[in-house]
């Protein structure tokens, strides 16, 4: 088993190492959320909720002892007022600071804070010690060490650097687990938001494995890494803390169900009894893999959707062997080429799409916009597709003429592919008309681009709607296998639903399970997570940590580049995230 745990950390494919995680028992969907609210600083206790108990922070090294205790001292009044309130102290090297510099003993330092209302020793600093020397991670462990024989508890905080390999992680994980056997002292092993999150989720999932004593690992959720904290919540994270403040996107009501759409129950951070009922359907949960297969049917699908955990989703997947990327299209709406302008600044050497969804009135569309539009496609044979079925379907309407028709012109002037749009939704449609327009096509020798939407309640009161996402996909998946035509598959949010990124993987994931001989699923990066309660991407980093898990879980394109201006396009987007 250790050797199995060695070679699969080495792949560095962290959905490998979390399902062998899951396969082992180490985390299922049944176990609990813990939800607490943390504090930055010091409150009166007519401040503080009852709704979460509170951590409050004591500052770090240079104060002197004596300003610390008092500070301990103060907080341990506050108490008395909201049981509550929990201390976190210094770390174990500012605890070593303090006795050096005072010519104090660590164990009488640490009793001296105990004795004032210290309850935690804060455990930051166990990555830069076990990664300085021997000598410092060992200082580390006996402060700990000292820490939990006198009664005071503390953490462990993880996060992945290059200095610790395999065998170093391993070496640590054991000595943790022998002090925990010792005093179980550790109350949970803390994870911050630090490095490449592919990493980070390895980690966590090889920490599953290897530490058996420490059940609950705790990460920060905020505003700023919410997307890549979600994708956590489905790799053994069991704690939650959500920073809330007037600034964050999140609220109360938000998180819990970030919190339920992951399968799990938000409870506090006391001890929470489940009632038989509860405890009964989450511990029924079955443990699925789904292979390739070429004949899936909806209840098949549907159980898979619902059991199965995030990272044996994203086992199943056969994963694009290149980066996933942007498709690099220069967008112009119809209402553009339209508008009888003499020159559209176009750059040279890049395909054009025509987006139609763009389309801003039908009434608009003279009677020569037909020929408009056949004279702009004029000599950029292979260059152009048209995008937008419903928007090209309006247009037909406008100029009187079938579908039938319009599509052997385009096929005349040059077009090969005809898309789905990222700006339209197609949810208006039922599955047979859509596939009737793709076949349309078709039967002209043009290939198309699909379009599946997940939907879900706007407020978040209940999990996606999982039905008609598989019925369409499956529609999708026998129409590419009867005329072979299908390019890729679009899977975005549809419009008005709150999804979980936990949510939105799976629905990738089974889209290229199923989808297997379709080339491309494009996942529109910057038209995702754009539900009422959902925070946005705004930086660089979670921007990168979204396409990881993008990649991963079966994406192969991130949907047209540019769009046109002002549409929030990626460009746009993107661009803004990259220059700040």
């Amino acid at each position: 088993m250790a050797d199995h745990i060695r070679d699969t950390y080495h792949k560095t494919n962290f959905l490998e190492l979390g399902y062998l995680a899951f396969r082992q028992g180490f985390f299922r969907h049944g176990r609990l959320v813990k939800v607490f609210h943390e504090a930055g600083q010091l409150v009166d206790a007519s401040e503080l909720s009852d709704f979460r108990p509170h951590i409050v922070r004591i500052p770090d090294f240079p104060l002197n002892v004596e300003d610390n205790l008092d500070i301990v001292r103060c907080i341990e009044r506050l108490k008395s007022k909201s049981p509550k309130i929990m201390t976190l102290g210094l770390n174990a090297s500012d605890v070593v600071k303090y006795a050096m510099a005072e010519n104090r003993n660590v164990k009488e330092l640490l009793e001296s804070y105990k004795q004032a209302g210290l309850d935690y020793l804060g455990g930051n600093d166990f990555i830069n010690c076990v990664s300085k020397s021997a000598n410092a991670a060992s200082m580390w462990f006996e402060v700990h060490e000292l820490a939990h024989s006198i009664g005071l508890r503390s953490e462990v905080c993880l996060y992945p650097t290059p200095d610790l390999d395999y065998d170093t992680l391993c070496a640590i994980f054991h000595r943790i687990d022998q002090l925990q056997d010792q005093y179980r002292g550790f109350s949970y092993i803390s994870f911050p938001d630090r490095g490449r999150l592919r990493m980070q989720l390895r980690l966590i999932s090889l920490a599953r494995l290897l530490i058996q004593n420490i059940h609950d690992f705790k990460i920060v959720l905020n505003s700023k890494n919410t997307i890549s904290s979600q994708a956590k919540l489905g790799f053994g994270i069991n704690l939650v803390a959500c920073e809330l403040s007037e600034n964050n996107q999140l609220n109360r009501q938000n998180f819990d169900t970030i919190i339920k759409k992951s399968h799990r129950i938000p409870v506090d951070f006391v001890e929470h009894a489940l009632n038989e009922q509860e405890a009964q359907s989450f511990n029924s949960m079955k443990l699925y893999r789904l292979k390739n297969s070429s004949n899936h049917d909806l209840d098949h699908l549907n159980e898979v959707i619902t059991h199965s955990p995030l990272p044996a989703m994203g086992v199943s997947v056969d994963q694009a062997s290149h980066d996933i990327e942007f498709t690099d299209f220069h967008a112009l709406s119809i209402d553009t080429i339209l508008s009888g302008k003499e020159s559209i600044a176009i750059p040279t050497n890049r395909n054009i799409a025509i987006c139609f969804g763009c389309m801003d009135d039908q009434n608009s569309v003279s009677p020569f916009g037909l020929e408009s539009l056949k004279a702009f496609l004029k000599g950029r044979e292979g260059q152009v597709q048209l995008v937008g079925f419903r928007g090209i379907w309006a247009f037909c309407q406008a100029l009187k003429i079938k579908l039938e028709d319009f599509a052997p012109m385009m096929r005349d002037a040059g077009i090969s592919v005809v898309s789905s749009s990222e700006l339209e939704t197609e949810a208006s449609l039922t599955t047979s008309e859509i596939i009737n327009l793709h076949r349309i096509f078709h039967s002209n020798n043009i290939r198309t681009v699909a379009k599946l939407e997940l939907a879900a309640p706007y407020n978040g009161t209940d999990t996606a709607f999982w039905q008609p996402f598989l019925q369409r996909l499956l529609a999708f998946t026998s129409l590419h296998e009867d005329t072979g035509m299908v390019d890729g598959i679009i899977v975005q949010e549809s419009s008005n639903s709150f999804i979980s990124i936990q949510e939105y993987l799976k629905a990738v994931s089974i889209t290229r399970i199923v989808a297997r001989n379709i080339q491309n699923i494009i996942t529109p990066i910057n038209r995702l997570f754009r539900g009422v309660m959902q925070p946005k991407i705004t930086t660089d980093r979670e921007f990168k940590n979204v396409v990881d898990l993008l990649q991963a879980f079966g994406g192969t394109k991130l949907g047209i580049k540019n769009e046109p201006a002002g549409s929030g396009s990626p460009a746009e987007v993107y661009e803004s995230i990259s220059s700040s």
